[in-house]
């Protein structure tokens, strides 16, 4: 009996082999050969691998597959960005739609492997971004509706553009105008790219002669982790689902 408990096999179908040919399947297409990894893209699709003879070896790429997962949702032009760093961490290369390593055939598993994570990363983080946008738009949303509501339309001016200390134009969620002076309000997601933008934000409006009211309005403060402590810098930090009279009182 073995001591890790598996069942002899005996003569029949193996069903080790069977569940790894479910997982990985091969497919040969114009001189190429398509290995399908058990790994899916957000959408649903497998990642793919293609491996071609070339005059140094192999060349083992995505075939563009990643590109197109992105093409499908609009965001082909965030691959360029998102796969440089991914690349570098890869260690594979990169041209205008494919993923890729030219190698000899002793390190083709290897990257098969390193070709195929780079490909499913960089779509994994571009969906990642999109869906922190799409929470951080909702928010926008759910807040200018809020502040309208309280304030009135007269007094509230959504997404506008105002002038920092340093010239920069920065848009905001809203601004409240009342009798004490602005109160900005901004929505923040939890990703670090909107809380670096609201903290440079903040922090320069806050250095106009006459600074208005910030207020930065998050999901959950909880879930913002060390991120928090940069907002609170030059700003007030209140949640979304705050009594109404705080956000009355955090517009002065």
């Amino acid at each position: 009996m073995s001591t890790l408990g598996f069942q002899t096999f005996g003569s029949g179908r193996d069903p080790v082999e069977d569940a790894v040919k479910e997982l990985v399947s091969t497919k040969e297409w114009g001189g190429s050969k398509f290995i399908q990894m058990p790994m899916f893209f957000p959408g649903g699709t497998a990642v793919t691998v293609c491996v071609t003879r070339s005059s140094k070896g192999y060349v083992v790429s995505d075939h563009g597959f990643a590109y197109r997962e992105l093409e499908a949702i609009g965001a082909e032009r965030s691959f360029g960005g998102s796969i440089a760093s991914i690349a570098e961490r890869q260690g594979v290369e990169k041209d205008r739609r494919r993923i890729l390593l030219e190698v000899p055939s002793e390190d083709i598993s290897r990257a098969i492997c390193d070709v195929a994570a780079a490909s499913w990363s960089v779509v994994d983080k571009v969906y990642a971004a999109k869906d922190d946008a799409e929470d951080e738009d909702a928010l926008e949303e759910e807040l200018t509706a809020k502040l309208i509501s309280l304030f009135g339309e007269q007094r509230v001016r959504v997404r506008e553009t105002l002038l920092g200390s340093s010239s920069t134009e920065w848009g905001v969620s809203a601004v409240v105008r009342g009798e004490n002076g602005r109160s900005v309000f901004q929505a923040v997601g939890n990703n670090p790219i909107s809380v670096y933008r609201a903290n440079t934000a903040f922090h320069d409006l806050a250095s106009l002669e006459t600074p208005p009211n910030l207020v930065a309005v998050v999901r959950r403060a909880a879930e913002m982790g060390p991120r928090l402590g940069l907002l609170t810098q030059a700003g007030r930090v209140i949640e979304e689902d705050q009594p109404d009279n705080v956000f009355v009182r955090m517009a002065g």
